[in-house]
């Protein structure tokens, strides 16, 4: 039987009952499986428990499958903010209203925020994350709230309504500073300090997405000269474009790196992770359907680093056909590019790519661990293989279904598995070195 959160006496919540439901976990080759989950869930600040949504209800569980905690009932979908202390903060829309909980494992959850938006909308653009000891929510029409998550005091931020849907919010936790537009190809990057500050360090038009250094000191954006055009802002245009970079700090300074040859500037930009180099992709726009532009002859796509020190690009070459650049590696400064014929690393000093993984596996970005070793998922998403360094990659689950949204922490890795519906099953599965999970039977 999961434990749950203790009911205070004469408590009349309606997430609260006598008959908490049970979690659907069951054993799968390779992982254990909770089945019914909806498509997010998120480690707790400790990274030795998960929580999730499943059987309308918020969840805590240790990524071996143990010790299931039930610590909300919920009346609708919600939206998981993030972990805070030993609990997790999440939101909860109905028609009119948005509403913030503080969930944690012993105790049932506690209101932190309540903001009341467009009548009779229930899903309603909002953006919201966790800074130190408070909630910054930002709801589509209204002021940025910071709320004291100990003691609901309530603060208004800024000079008047930030928008989520065209906003392009990019947050630093290190500096306390929120990037955001109020239109997300015409205007120019505004910061908003956690004591209410605006400053806009430039006019110019830039385009998504705004990009926080690893330190969470500068930030970049791909920026467009006054007066050059661009295509209409729909479709695949809509992040499409620029001529150089921008790059600021949390103070509002600003600097321009411009390349040494007229560039498109269509994807990125990224920090390296030690944030010293940034780099972009240099293409053709995409044509939407009935565009009037004047056609231009295709540019193919080639990969470029700036050192951010001195301003200087380095051409790293053509991209190979069907290929895309997803940004840094995680442990290394170098690049990884999927194509057909598998990820490889690109180093920011021009040598030959190396190599990443196998040429089935060109899924999503592998994720690194600790010890250098890689998780990755094949080209069909449907099988999670390890790859220790100078080792054959290692099966670790194969699924009949896709699966996505890959993370790991400590000795365990945790994903989704998708099948037809809004639910899925969210797989926990153990690395070398951690206990094997115990057997489950199905609905246990």
């Amino acid at each position: 039987m999961p434990s749950e959160a203790a009911r205070p006496p004469g408590s009349t919540d309606a997430r609260v009952n006598d008959a908490p439901p049970a979690l659907n976990i069951s054993s799968v080759p390779g992982a254990l499986a909770i089945a019914g989950v909806r498509h997010s869930y998120l480690w707790h600040a400790s990274g030795n428990r998960i929580a999730l949504i499943a059987e309308s209800a918020l969840w805590s569980i240790r990524p071996d499958g143990s010790d299931p905690v039930l610590m909300a009932h919920l009346a609708c979908d919600p939206l998981l903010v993030g972990p805070y202390a030993d609990g997790i903060v999440y939101l909860e829309q109905h028609p009119g209203v948005t509403t913030a909980y503080l969930a944690r494992p012993t105790i049932p959850p506690r209101q932190v925020a309540r903001m009341e938006h467009g009548a009779g909308v229930a899903a309603y653009p909002v953006w919201a994350t966790i800074w130190h000891d408070n909630l910054l929510l930002v709801v589509e029409g209204h002021r940025p709230q910071l709320i004291d998550l100990a003691s609901g005091e309530v603060r208004a931020l800024g000079e008047g309504p930030i928008p989520v849907r065209d906003g392009d919010l990019a947050f630093s936790a290190q500096e306390g500073v929120l990037a955001y537009k109020l239109a997300n190809r015409g205007d120019a990057v505004r910061l908003l300090r956690m004591d209410g500050t605006v400053l806009q360090p430039g006019s110019e038009a830039q385009l998504a997405p705004v990009a926080w250094s690893p330190s969470g000191g500068r930030w970049a954006v791909r920026a467009v000269e006054p007066g050059r055009g661009l295509p209409a802002p729909v479709g695949a245009n809509l992040e499409e474009g620029g001529t150089h970079l921008a790059v600021g700090d949390a103070s509002g300074r600003l600097e321009e790196f411009r390349p040494p040859e007229p560039l498109v500037l269509v994807a990125g930009p990224w920090w390296s992770p030690d944030g010293t180099w940034l780099a972009v992709v240099s293409g053709t726009l995409t044509s939407e359907p009935g565009d009037t532009a004047p056609e231009a002859p295709a540019a193919p796509a080639r990969l470029w680093v700036v050192d951010v020190e001195d301003g200087r690009w380095r051409d790293l070459g053509p991209l190979p056909e069907g290929a895309i650049a997803t940004g840094f590696h995680p442990a290394t400064s170098s690049l990884v590019v999927h194509d057909p014929a598998g990820a490889a690393l690109w180093p920011v000093d021009g040598g030959e790519p190396q190599p990443l993984t196998p040429p089935w596996a060109v899924g999503e970005n592998p994720a690194a661990l600790e010890d250098g070793s890689l998780l990755f998922l094949s080209a069909d998403a449907r099988a999670l293989y390890l790859q220790r360094p100078g080792a054959a990659p290692r099966l670790l689950v194969d699924s009949p279904e896709p699966m996505g949204a890959l993370t790991a922490a400590g000795n365990h890795a945790a994903l989704l598995r998708y099948g037809d519906g809004a639910a899925a099953d969210l797989l926990l599965v153990p690395l070398p070195g951690a206990e094997p999970p115990a057997p489950v039977t199905p609905g246990q």
